[in-house]
């Protein structure tokens, strides 16, 4: 499923982006092409004025200027005195350029009778007629003839643009413009699978663990319901004296899987973001005090030494909901309580680490591996010498880390050692909360 929602993620932001990247292209192209246009336009314009200016500047017309004019192939320039071609003209005419500018010529000579020009041909005023010509074989150009009033008649100068070269250097802008959008689109698409593909994975990985989340609360709701099924077949056939001996198991069961599906909901509210908390100023000292109450007797029965260590220094207050803050404390003492065998230690501790608090739960029990320290949070997950306790699902550190991020607090593990110098071993869970300062 995933892979294929990765291909198409993939292929549609590759078609809006690609999209988007070839109208912008199109916009750019569109106005580099007007001002290749507008600049050739201006260029020729600037020609012809100084053609113009120089014919009527001058009484003699230099063939080197002539040739000067035409030698870097923008222009064709072509003379005619009175209709007579000048001799330059024949020494540079080829087939091919001795039909255009005849075409030319025709198409000047009808835009001067369409405009009424030919009467004022004997006037001293310089006349200009300018057009666009195309022909197939030959190509497309800009042409302009000057009427130069002379005192023998009349001077004709045909400028001939072509369009082929401006046109040549569209096409290979258009041709630069599309290879870089194919090399853009093709850099997108790579981009697009690894973005998408970064993005999937989270999605994907809730989904990983929704399953497993599923098939391992359906095993532990299975095993109490398979017990009380199996205890009130039981009942039904049990003599009176052992009848109390079945409610008892079914009793037990059904307040363990009852505490089971309050763990399931409280993190199910918690993925909701519908957790609320009751904040107040609070003393760590007595959320420890309360702790250390609370579980010492059962640490005395466990043959558990349970400790508290307070500092000399008062405590900053913190601003909490104590009652989410008492189940967090309860979560990591009850955890140590199972994990430390007869004999162990268990200290609780409270430390001012200037804007944040900390409270400690240390042990000497067996310790947690260094690999297993970010998966003991995950769900239903459980170290190998815990699955014999039918108590703990797996969820309780879980729980405990969502309420302390909740608070904006972190609960992290790490080795007793770093704490307790000469505890060899153990794990010490610490939570950080950020401390109230007037």
């Amino acid at each position: 499923m995933f892979k294929g929602l990765h291909w198409k993620l993939t292929f549609f932001c590759t078609l809006v982006t690609g999209i988007i990247l070839v109208a912008m292209s199109c916009v750019c192209l569109s106005i580099a092409e007007k001002s290749i246009y507008q600049s050739g336009t201006a260029e020729y314009e600037a020609a012809i004025n100084a053609i113009s200016s120089y014919i009527e500047a001058q009484t003699t017309i230099s063939q080197q200027w002539l040739a000067q004019m035409e030698s870097n192939g923008k222009y064709v320039i072509r003379i005619y005195d009175n209709g007579r071609e000048f001799l330059y003209n024949r020494t540079h005419d080829t087939d091919t350029s001795g039909k255009v500018i005849d075409y030319a010529r025709q198409t000047t000579a009808e835009l001067y009778k369409e405009n009424n020009l030919a009467a004022e041909a004997d006037s001293r005023l310089t006349q200009k007629v300018s057009a666009a010509i195309s022909l197939k074989d030959y190509g497309s150009y800009s042409i302009t003839e000057l009427i130069f009033p002379r005192d023998h008649g009349n001077l004709n100068v045909l400028i001939m643009y072509p369009q082929e070269p401006v046109v040549h250097r569209v096409h290979q802008q258009r041709w630069l413009f599309a290879g870089v959008d194919v090399i853009a689109i093709v850099l997108l698409g790579i981009f697009a699978w690894f973005f998408t593909r970064h993005l999937i994975r989270p999605i994907e990985e809730s989904r990983r663990r929704q399953t497993e989340f599923i098939a391992a609360a359906s095993h532990e709701l299975r095993s109490p319901l398979t017990v009380i099924l199996s205890g009130m077949t039981a009942l039904k056939s049990a003599p009176p004296d052992k009848a109390d001996s079945f409610i008892r198991t079914i009793e037990n069961e059904g307040h363990r899987m009852a505490g089971l599906i309050d763990d399931m909901l409280a993190l199910a509210r918690a993925d909701n973001q519908s957790w609320s908390l009751n904040t107040c100023l609070c003393d760590a000292d007595t959320l420890l005090l309360e702790a250390y109450e609370k579980f010492e007797p059962l640490a005395r029965g466990k043959h558990i030494e349970l400790r508290i260590e307070l500092p000399t220094d008062p405590l900053p207050q913190v601003d909490c909901d104590p009652d989410r803050i008492s189940q967090v404390l309860s979560v990591l003492i009850d955890n140590a309580l199972s994990y430390v065998p007869e004999g162990g230690r268990i200290y609780l501790r409270a430390v001012n680490d200037g804007s944040r608090l900390l409270l400690l739960v240390i042990d000497n029990g067996p310790g947690i591996p260094e690999d297993e320290k970010k998966k003991i949070f995950e769900r239903f997950y459980r170290m190998d010498k815990a699955h014999k306790d039918k108590q703990h699902f797996g969820l309780g550190l879980c729980i405990a880390r969502e309420i302390i991020n909740l608070h904006h607090g972190r609960l992290t593990v790490e080795d007793t050692t770093a704490h307790i110098p000469e505890e060899q071993h153990g794990a010490a869970f610490i939570i950080s909360l950020p401390a109230y300062i007037k």
